[in-house]
């Protein structure tokens, strides 16, 4: 393939993946978000490869998932009949797996077509690319207005962005895209610390590292909900260094050289902006506020943690707590409440049955994808604090990145990542100073 056709399908590929894993509508076509138009995409060609090969087997892993979910539906459902409401919020909510799956295959395939395979490692290393790509394109909306022009003629956003003040790019904003930005972080630290391919490869810690540094400022200056992943990502840089023996280990000694480059140019950057220019001072001290409330009180505590704290609303009668109220916004019942927080919305919605049942989804996922990729299984197995950490805050998930993952058809690649990564192992002890086992000139 010529370089120029590399180049145009690498930025392509990036955009279909900011598309899927960051949906937004066209001003042009509000009818339909980037989603679902790549879930036609998508649909169209699994049906394509499906008459080409005439076989086409639906994994046992999302199988399962499909009949959790629907379980959960029902639950919901029944909430529904028995309260007489009809909020139908998460009664569909198979409907949207298939959506999402679907859409990834699009994206996927994408993937796939620019690099001939698809593994762990080539998803994430998009994933990094575009919240990166989003946290600055953030900062030049915010700054330029021919930017913001050519942005919000193209894509939709909402006229509460601007009234809020907060920072966005098109399909990122608010704490949905934090906790899209907080899983990116933490998978950037697993390839990072347990790819063979990225430790080969300086340039790809460099891109990895300087998009952990860049999603971790800008993405929290958009959302907050970033320093979730942020804190998971460095304690897996923590513990799997070495660190909090205060010894390094031996093969760890070049991620952690190019870590301390990435560290000795952004850390005077990003000082130096803080300090000359007002608005990117305002911006740091507002997404990192905790940080610097604890420095100057010792409490780490924000603006949006004291309001959150007047959210924990829960149900007054043991019906609404069993099996909920049937609605999932404002109203429950015969009293009023307002709340963001994700454990809240579900127990009015469908109680602790609806709670447990989506709360069993999640785990499912995460220990489906531990067993089935052992080197990256304690990322995956992260994932579930991420979904109920951010349950405190918002209610949402992040079934999209397993979306990703179960959109791995082709047998051969669904393993690909493990059996690259053994085929290029070093030692099992990852011991890089011994000079036999050095690839040889």
């Amino acid at each position: 393939m010529p370089r120029i056709v590399q180049v145009f399908m690498v930025l392509l590929t990036g955009l279909m993946m900011s598309f899927y894993f960051h949906p937004v509508f066209f001003t042009a076509y509000p009818f339909y978000n980037t989603k679902v138009m790549l879930a036609v995409l998508g649909g169209g060609v699994l049906v394509f490869n499906t008459i080409r090969t005439k076989d086409y087997t639906l994994s046992k892993g999302l199988l399962n998932a499909l009949m959790i979910a629907g379980v959960f539906a029902l639950v919901n459902y029944i909430s529904l009949i028995i309260n007489q409401t009809e909020d139908y919020s998460y009664t569909s909510y198979p409907v949207t797996v298939l959506v999402w799956v679907i859409g990834a295959y699009g994206a996927i395939n994408f993937i796939r077509w620019t690099h001939h395979k698809v593994t762990i490692e080539l998803v994430v290393r998009y994933l990094a690319g575009v919240g990166a790509f989003h946290s600055i394109l953030s900062q030049l909306i915010d700054k330029n207005d021919a930017v913001k022009d050519i942005v919000t003629s193209i894509f939709y956003v909402s006229p509460d962005m601007e009234e809020m003040g907060r920072l966005y790019s098109f399909g990122v904003a608010l704490d949905p895209s934090g906790v899209r930005f907080a899983v990116t972080l933490i998978m950037i630290a697993g390839v990072l610390t347990l790819s063979k391919v990225v430790k080969k490869s300086i340039s790809l810690m460099v891109f990895y590292f300087l998009c952990f540094v860049i999603i971790s400022v800008l993405g929290n200056i958009i959302s907050r909900t970033t320093t979730v992943g942020m804190g998971l990502g460095l304690l897996i840089f923590v513990l799997s260094t070495g660190l909090y023996k205060f010894v390094i280990k031996v093969g760890k000694i070049k991620t952690m050289r190019v870590l301390g480059i990435v560290l000795a140019l952004g850390i005077p950057l990003t000082i130096y902006f803080y300090n000359t220019n007002a608005s990117f001072r305002d911006q740091v001290e507002y997404g990192f506020e905790g940080f610097f409330n604890f420095f100057e009180s010792g409490d780490f505590e924000t603006g949006s943690t004291d309001v959150l704290a007047t959210m924990w609303v829960w149900p007054q009668d043991n019906k609404t707590w069993i099996i909920g109220s049937g609605v999932f916004l404002s109203k429950a019942g015969d009293f009023t409440y307002f709340s963001d927080i994700g454990y809240c919305r579900f127990v009015f919605y469908s109680g602790l049955i609806g709670l447990t049942v989506f709360g069993l989804y999640f785990i499912y996922n995460a220990v489906h994808f531990s067993i089935r990729y052992p080197r990256y299984k304690y990322i995956f197995l992260l994932m579930i604090v991420v979904t109920f950490v951010v349950w405190t805050k918002v209610a949402t998930d992040i079934f999209q990145l397993y979306a990703l993952f179960y959109a791995f058809t082709d047998e051969e690649e669904l393993y690909a990542s493990d059996e690259d990564e053994e085929a290029k192992e070093l030692d099992p002890i990852e011991d890089e100073s011994n000079p036999a086992l050095m690839p040889q000139v």
